[in-house]
Order: structure tokens, then C-alpha cells, then sequence
């Protein structure tokens, strides 16, 4: 019943949060100004370190990854490169890194909701992972609510 029902919240949750996380037009179209494309760049990370891992090329995408965590201007930003850290390390069974990765996700997000909610969503994943699954709704369920009354 839990893992239904967890099932069921987390697929809610990740959708709101798709849905309420807004791109930031100041950082895309910089190609040839020498300026990162954060928005590219996270879009891509995601997919080659949580998606679509290639052995011969994630060691290298980690690297992009952590850069951009501790070099990003905008905390927003930061924070997404941090859940995608947590994340990879979850899938990988290293959950010491991945702690240290969601809890400067947790100090970038704080003070933005969606961001906050998004967050949440990948400590609750990582609790699941854990079998955690009482430990993980906790987490979750304060932002339920709240997001989907936010338009």
C-alpha cells in the first residue's frame, strides 16, 4: 500500500513540479558569447547522469556537473545542478556523497518553493531508494498542497 501510494504522490509531485518551474529567458540563446547555457546544461547533465549514463562519458559529465554546482551565479541553478549530484550518487549506492549533494540542494533552495518542492521530491526519492517509505511521504507531503493551489 505504501509503495502505491507513494508511487501515486511522487508521480503527482514531480508533474506540479514540472509544471511550476519556469525558465529563466536571461540565460538561454548564449551560444558564441562565451556565457554557459545553464538551462541547456542542466537539461543535458540530467539526462547523461540520471537518464542515459554512458561508462565511457559520466566520469566527465560528473566533472561539468559539480563545476557548475559550485560556479553557477544564480542559486536557483545551483540547486538543480546539487539534486542532479544527489541523484547520480543515489543510483550509484553512494549515499554519503549524495547526502552532501541534497543538503546544499536544501541551502539553495530554501525560500523558493518550487525549488524547495523539487528538492524535497529528490530527498523523498532517496529515502525510497533506502526503503524508507514512511520517512519519504514525511517529506513530500508538506508541499503537496501547496503547489497545486500555485499557478
Amino acid at each position: 500500500m505504501l509503495t502505491w501510494l507513494w508511487g501515486l504522490k511522487g508521480a503527482f509531485l514531480y508533474c506540479v513540479i514540472l509544471c511550476s518551474v519556469k525558465q529563466d529567458p536571461t540565460i538561454s540563446g548564449n551560444a558564441g558569447t562565451g556565457k554557459v547555457d545553464y538551462s541547456e546544461l542542466k537539461t543535458k547533465l540530467r539526462h547523461e547522469l540520471n537518464i542515459n549514463p554512458h561508462p565511457d562519458t559520466v566520469e566527465e559529465y560528473r566533472k561539468q556537473a559539480e563545476k557548475a554546482a559550485e560556479e553557477a551565479p544564480r542559486r536557483e541553478d545551483r540547486a538543480v545542478f546539487c539534486q542532479i549530484l544527489a541523484s547520480f550518487y543515489s543510483h550509484r549506492a553512494n549515499s554519503s556523497m549524495a547526502e552532501k549533494w541534497i543538503a546544499e540542494a536544501e541551502r539553495f533552495s530554501e525560500g523558493i518553493l518550487s525549488l524547495e518542492a523539487s528538492t524535497a521530491y529528490v530527498r523523498a526519492s532517496l529515502y525510497q531508494r533506502e526503503r524508507l517509505s514512511r520517512k519519504a511521504l514525511s517529506v513530500i507531503e508538506p508541499y503537496v498542497g501547496k503547489l497545486t493551489d500555485e499557478k
